[in-house]
């Protein structure tokens, strides 16, 4: 799993006014951020290939540990956030899009954790060796403009009726490497390396 960052932003009444409706914005080189909700929040994330948190780790049915990016459970550990590096960036990305906004708090930091496939494409599929135990997964970062419309071709594998095309392109594949590396501008650094995030001294999941 390869996790990014986020954070938001509160807004005043009349900056909610300001901004209210204005489309999701997209830099490359910098990030991204949605229009305020209804409690005028921005969530602003930075762009960036990733980090990831590699751990020994044995899966259900493996036949042996082996190194795997797991994340850490919020749940269990609620006062995790971001590395220090994410405050700079995400703080770039403020600075390019609302330089007025510069000077805002921050709050509600925090990783987003995505499963990355070795090539970037979802695998939604039967499981090769367990019947009727049907995979859905794999969004490598797609799935928020999959939404509206992924879940009928689950609808459809599940009663057999996916189109060969699709199943195809969703098979089981095993493999493992750094999704889109061919496209991405560096490595995903891993969390052991990048101080800040964790803020407790307990590092299991």
């Amino acid at each position: 799993m390869v996790a990014w960052v986020y954070a938001h932003m509160q807004l005043t009444p009349e900056e909610v006014e300001e901004y209210k409706g204005v489309p999701v914005v997209y830099h490359g080189d910098f990030g991204f951020f949605f229009e305020p909700d209804e409690n005028g929040v921005i969530k602003v994330c930075d762009e960036f290939p990733g980090f990831t948190r590699y751990k020994l780790h044995q899966p259900y049915g493996a036949e042996e540990p082996k190194q795997i990016s797991v994340p850490r459970s919020h749940a269990k550990h609620p006062t995790d956030t971001y590395p220090d590096a994410s405050e700079v960036t995400i703080r770039r990305a403020i600075s390019t899009y609302f330089p007025r906004f510069e000077g805002k708090e921050l709050f509600n930091k925090s990783l987003c954790w995505c499963t990355d496939t070795a090539d970037s494409a979802l695998l939604i599929c039967e499981h090769p060796r367990w019947k009727n135990f049907i995979l859905a997964t794999g969004d490598s970062g797609h799935s928020f403009k999959l939404l509206p419309n992924i879940g009928k071709h689950v609808v459809e594998l599940i009663e057999g009726e996916l189109d060969p095309e699709l199943a195809e392109a969703w098979k089981w594949r095993p493999g493992s490497g750094d999704a889109r590396k061919s496209t991405r501008a560096a490595r995903a650094k891993d969390l052991s390396e990048l101080p800040g995030w964790n803020h407790d001294e307990d590092d299991r999941i």
